[in-house]
């Protein structure tokens, strides 16, 4: 991030189900980012893990498998990660809980 704007430097290589760690860690870092805000773009079913994570996915190119993911997204009105599931990862925990700051039954990305 420089000025307030991300660059897009990455500071590990981030593949496969790295994406979504990376991605999580990043925003961990900013507390003042809602995910539900943030997009993520994907080209391969790698990259469904962090699609998840945030509340604007979007597909690059024509993959049929990933079109059709985003189409069952968008029918899944809880499928955006809620700034609940980033604090429950960040404090350790696999699993959204009735300890929850938010409450919610929304599954941790």
């Amino acid at each position: 991030m420089r000025e307030g704007r991300y660059t897009g430097e990455l500071a590990e290589p981030v593949i496969g189900e790295g994406k979504r760690a990376a991605a999580l860690r990043m925003l961990a870092e900013h507390p003042g980012v809602n995910p539900r805000d943030c997009f993520a773009y994907g080209d391969h079913p790698s990259d469904f893990p962090l699609l998840d994570c945030v509340g604007h996915p979007r597909g690059v190119g024509d993959d049929p498998v990933v079109r059709g993911y985003l189409a069952r997204r968008a029918d899944r009105a809880a499928a955006a990660v809620s700034g609940c599931a980033l604090a429950c990862w960040s404090m350790g925990r696999d699993e959204h809980s009735e300890g929850c700051s938010g409450g919610c039954a929304l599954p941790l990305c």
